[in-house]
C-alpha cells in the first residue's frame, strides 16, 4: 500500500512498494548486456581474422554491437603491450611467456556479455581456438591480471566459483590494508579490510568474495560477515570506489565493501530500502552541473531530503543496480560519499 516511512535518519521513503522491474520503469532505465573485458596477445592481422576463428569454434562473435552471451571483438595495436602482461594473480608469467609478450604488439580486445560467474563454459570455448592459432597470454581488465594459457585453462576446466573468483581477480595489500580487484565482472562490489595480518586479510577477502559469488547475498551495509566460527564477525560498509577512475577498466561503478574494525557498528540495515529514483548520485550530478561549482554539504543534503524515493526490498534494490549497472551511495553517509564520487570524476 502507500507508504510515507522514515527508514533512516534525513531519509524519507514516499510511494509504494515495488519490484525491481517497477523500479526500472520508474527511472527510464533499459535492461543492460552485463559484460567484461579480455586482452589476448598474439599474431593477429585484423579483427576480421579474430571473429573468424571464434565463429568456426561455435562462438557468437561480431565486430559491432554486442549481444547478451556474445563476443564483440577488437584489435589492439600497440608496441607497449608486453608490460600490460607481466604480473597476475600469482605473481609474474613465466619468463618464456613474458619473453614472447616482448616481441607482440597485438592484442584481441573482446567484450563478453555475460557476468563472470556464467561465462565459464564459453571462455574454455574462445580460449582454445586463440592459443592454438598463436595466443600468448590473457588478460581480464577489470582487474589487470594476466594469466599464461594453462592455469587459466586448469580454471576454467574446473569451473567453480573459487576458480572463476581467481581468474577475475587480484588482492592488493599495502599500508591502507588489503582489498580486491576486479569482482564487478560478476556485477559485485569489490572488498577490503585492514589487518596487520596479510595472510589473515587475503583469507578474508578470499572468502568473503567467493560467497558473493557462490551464495549471491542480499547484503547491505550494517550487515556482518566472518570467514569461520573463530573469527569475530566484522561490520560492512559499502562506498564507491575510491581506488580507480571511472574511465579505468578496473574502476568498479558496484563499489568496494569495506570491513570496518572489530567493535565497530556503522549504520544500522532497514528494509525495506529506501531507493532513490533517479538515483542520489545521478541528482547530486546533475545539480553541480547545473551549479557549476562543487555543491556545499547543506545542498547535498538538502536534496537528499527532497529525492523521491521507493521502498523496496533488498533482492529487487539489488536487482536494480545490476539493470541500472552501477550502486547509489549511501544516503545517511551522502555528503561523505559524494567527496570520494566527485573526486574520481
Amino acid at each position: 500500500g502507500e507508504a510515507t516511512t522514515r527508514l533512516a535518519p534525513g531519509v524519507f521513503v514516499q510511494g509504494v512498494m515495488t519490484t525491481a522491474s517497477e523500479a526500472d520503469t520508474l527511472q527510464g532505465v533499459s535492461p543492460r548486456v552485463p559484460s567484461f573485458f579480455l586482452l589476448i596477445s598474439g599474431p593477429w592481422e585484423s579483427s576480421e581474422q579474430i571473429v573468424r576463428l571464434l565463429l568456426d569454434a561455435g562462438v557468437p562473435a561480431t565486430e559491432h554491437e554486442l549481444a547478451a552471451g556474445a563476443v564483440r571483438v577488437e584489435l589492439i595495436c600497440d608496441h607497449g603491450l608486453g608490460e600490460a602482461f607481466k604480473w597476475g594473480r600469482f605473481g609474474a608469467l613465466p619468463p618464456d611467456v613474458v619473453a614472447q609478450l616482448r616481441t607482440c604488439s597485438r592484442a584481441a580486445l573482446l567484450e563478453v556479455g555475460l557476468r563472470f560467474d556464467r561465462a565459464g563454459p564459453l571462455l574454455k570455448r574462445l580460449s582454445l581456438p586463440l592459443r592454438q592459432a598463436g595466443g600468448i597470454a590473457i588478460r581480464v581488465e577489470a582487474s589487470g591480471g594476466a594469466w599464461a594459457w594453462e592455469p587459466w585453462l586448469a580454471r576454467l576446466d574446473a569451473n567453480t566459483p573459487w576458480g572463476l573468483y581467481e581468474c577475475a581477480t587480484i588482492i592488493v595489500a599495502g599500508e591502507e590494508g588489503s582489498f580486491t580487484c576486479g569482482m564487478h565482472a560478476f556485477d559485485l562490489p569489490d572488498a577490503q579490510i585492514q589487518m596487520s595480518d596479510t595472510r589473515a586479510a587475503i583469507e578474508w577477502l578470499d572468502t568473503f568474495c567467493v560467497y558473493q559469488i557462490d551464495e549471491q547475498p542480499a547484503l547491505a551495509s550494517g550487515h556482518t560477515f566472518r570467514p569461520d566460527a573463530d573469527s569475530t564477525r566484522r561490520t560492512l560498509e559499502r562506498w564507491p570506489d575510491d581506488r580507480h577512475r571511472p574511465q579505468d577498466g578496473r574502476h568498479n561503478p558496484f563499489g568496494v565493501w569495506r570491513f570496518l574494525a572489530e567493535g565497530l557498528k556503522g549504520l544500522t540495515p532497514t528494509e525495506p530500502v529506501p531507493t532513490f529514483v533517479p538515483p542520489l548520485v545521478a541528482l547530486l550530478t546533475r545539480a553541480e552541473e547545473a551549479a557549476g561549482r562543487p555543491l556545499t554539504q547543506t545542498e547535498v543534503e538538502r536534496l537528499r531530503e527532497k529525492g523521491t524515493c521507493v521502498a523496496m526490498e533488498l533482492a529487487d534494490a539489488i536487482g536494480l543496480e545490476r539493470v541500472r549497472g552501477y550502486a547509489d551511495i549511501e544516503p545517511d553517509l551522502a555528503w561523505e560519499q559524494w567527496q570520494v564520487v566527485r573526486s574520481g570524476s
